[in-house]
């Protein structure tokens, strides 16, 4: 049956809801046929848009680039100056792991390391019986089933516990 048929051409109820079925289906493949434009245009919009957004972002990053383009040649500079840290092998003499420590902080302030990372550098800066023992302090950390230590100032007061002696920290105080 024909979805533009008249009223003549009904000539049974089910002529009539066939009818019905017929036009409807019509319509929904009209609107599907919309749905399916603005699913198009969509489509070519986000792909503009993204395009746009790069475009943006490289345009921003340009921006920040020239801003600061004297402050970035001195940062530069600086940078790639070499700043380094002896290893710490364990040795017990107080005033060499003081050093140590200190040439650790220094370097923390250059670098504007976090936490986390402060600790990392200063486990590879462990090596011999200084290495040996903090491993064996992590594994002990981790059968107790504690968190990590991931703050430098723990870590540091773990290590002094170890290589700066009452004796020497009381010395300290008193000078």
């Amino acid at each position: 049956m024909n979805p533009n048929a008249s009223s003549s051409d009904i000539t049974s109820p089910t002529d009539y809801m066939t009818l019905e079925i017929l036009k409807t289906l019509e319509e929904i493949k009209a609107q599907m046929n919309t749905l399916g434009q603005r699913m198009d245009r969509l489509e070519v919009e986000r792909h503009d848009g993204a395009r746009n957004e790069e475009h943006q972002f490289n345009n921003r990053r340009e921006d920040r680039i020239n801003m600061n383009y004297n402050r970035y040649d001195e940062d530069e500079r600086y940078l790639n100056i070499k700043v380094d840290v002896s290893n710490f092998d364990g040795r017990l003499n107080p005033q060499y792991y003081l050093d140590w420590v200190m040439s650790l902080e220094r370097y923390f302030k250059w670098y504007e390391m976090s936490q986390e990372w402060r600790v990392r550098f200063a486990v590879v800066k462990l090596v011999g019986q200084a290495g040996q023992y903090w491993s064996k302090v992590e594994r002990l950390i981790a059968l107790r089933r504690q968190e990590p230590i991931r703050i430098w100032d723990e870590m540091k007061a773990k290590l002094s516990q170890k290589y700066l002696p009452i004796t020497f920290q009381d010395q300290l105080l008193d000078k």
